[in-house]
């Protein structure tokens, strides 16, 4: 009988996979949240923090990615989706918000 134990995870690796799955996400929403209420100038250090934000949570989620032996092309493809789909997604929610700021939504 063959059965291999996987090791744990790291703890590092546990605050990665939380960071991309919720602490970036919320993080993104309060920012454009305190942009919208604040009527802060653009382009302002509450911008610089979101679009930081944006890229550490898409970093994230690649340094997050499935260690196998096999590199399966479907696992790439899901990473990448989940990556224009998130950033096409927060630049959306910053627009709106700065569209939000000059009354026109």
């Amino acid at each position: 009988m063959n059965t291999s134990m996987q090791e744990p995870a790291p703890l590092s690796g546990c605050f990665v996979r939380l960071f991309w799955v919720f602490g970036g996400p919320c993080l993104l929403i309060i920012s454009a949240i305190v942009i919208a209420t604040h009527n802060l100038a653009f382009p302002g250090i509450a911008d610089v923090f979101y679009g930081i934000i944006l890229i550490a949570t898409v970093i994230a989620r690649y340094i997050d990615k499935p260690q196998s032996n096999e590199e399966s092309p479907s696992n790439q493809q899901a990473i990448v989706m989940y990556d224009v789909i998130f950033t096409i997604s927060g630049i959306v929610l910053w627009t709106i918000t700065h569209f939000a700021i000059k009354g026109l939504i």
